[in-house]
């Protein structure tokens, strides 16, 4: 589903109700975004939410690793989306922002060597990942870089307090040695 919605018509395209439902998500950020005289287009395209036996394929293939639950619950209203928007610079429209989420079926295990290096947040370290024991999955990419998520194995310290959410229990009941995923 795809809808496009320009700022140099005098009628307004009919906003399709993904859009309208993502605006709402999102805590109304196309709406933000249409108040910009400079922005002359957003573009919104995403595609029909999942169903159980979809992420039941994907956790199979990817077995022992599951998606955590509100990744489950975003992926049953949009499978993947594409957000853009764009400004008129000298008669062309260039694309000032964009954000993407890949469908499910993209979502893919990704080598571990050389994507991930020791941070600092605000004074937190951060420990890279142990290469052997970790499992990573991109889920949404560009040319700028890739969103992912790491899952750690249980045992492994994250520097962030992770072995001490309290998950650990849970995890290993379902056979997976890995902890719930961090966001890199």
């Amino acid at each position: 589903m795809s809808t496009s919605v320009r700022s140099d018509q005098d009628e307004q395209p009919q906003k399709s109700p993904q859009y309208t439902q993502f605006d709402d998500l999102a805590f109304n950020m196309l709406t933000y975004l249409e108040t910009f005289d400079e922005v002359c287009d957003i573009e919104f395209v995403s595609h029909d939410g999942l169903q159980s036996v979809e992420f039941n394929i994907w956790e199979r293939k990817n077995n022992p690793i599951e998606l955590p639950w509100d990744m489950k619950g975003f992926y049953e209203l949009f499978n993947g989306f594409v957000l853009r928007w764009k400004v008129l610079y000298i008669d062309q429209e260039i694309t000032v922002g964009e954000i993407k989420l890949n469908k499910i079926e993209n979502i893919a295990s990704i080598p571990m060597q050389g994507h991930f290096m020791p941070a600092d947040v605000s004074g937190l370290k951060i420990l890279p990942p142990d290469l052997k024991s970790s499992v990573a999955f991109s889920f949404a990419s560009s040319e700028e870089g890739q969103v992912v998520l790491l899952y750690r194995n249980s045992t492994e310290p994250n520097g962030t307090g992770g072995r001490d959410r309290g998950f650990d229990d849970e995890v290993k009941d379902k056979g997976s040695n890995h902890a719930p995923p961090e966001i890199w």
